[in-house]
């Protein structure tokens, strides 16, 4: 998926992009986070559009609006950005697919290594543990991610 991640960065220089699957759940995440018009037998990517919680979607565009992305997310501030965000969601009880959102960081501009580490992050939380940072965020920070995610007080 990192192949596609380089090519995503370059982005504003492509027309077309032609992917041929050699292993389908390796791209799967991309596939359903950018939605691309699929030639010829469809069957195969019909279950792709992978829905990620609007409360997530809405944290992921904070974390991109935040980060550096020319840094690397394993280290410094931007690790505690995203660290810090990811572990909000996860304590709100908000479900977190590394895959699908390592397949929408790759859709909105994220590159290198980044989107990859954000899976591995995911994957981390979601197994219980708990990587370290220094941000603290407030304690409204979920309540004002689910009112720009149109849920108000859900």
């Amino acid at each position: 998926m990192s192949d596609i991640g380089e090519l995503v960065r370059s982005a504003s220089r492509i027309r077309a992009l032609c992917v041929l699957r050699w292993n389908e759940d390796e791209i799967r995440p991309w596939v359903a986070a950018v939605r691309p018009e699929i030639l010829g037998d469809e069957s195969d990517w019909e279950d792709a559009a992978e829905d990620i919680d609007p409360v997530v979607i809405e944290a992921l565009k904070s974390v991109t609006k935040t980060v550096n992305h020319n840094n690397t997310i394993a280290a410094g501030f931007e690790k505690d950005v995203v660290v810090s965000s990811l572990l909000a969601l996860h304590d709100a009880g908000l479900q977190m697919d590394g895959e699908a959102m390592q397949g929408w960081a790759l859709a909105n501009g994220w590159s290198g290594k980044n989107p990859e580490h954000l899976a591995k992050y995911v994957q981390a939380i979601n197994a219980g543990k708990r990587p370290r940072c220094s941000r603290v965020l407030s304690d409204d920070y979920i309540d004002s991610l689910r009112h720009r995610a149109g849920e108000g007080d859900a």
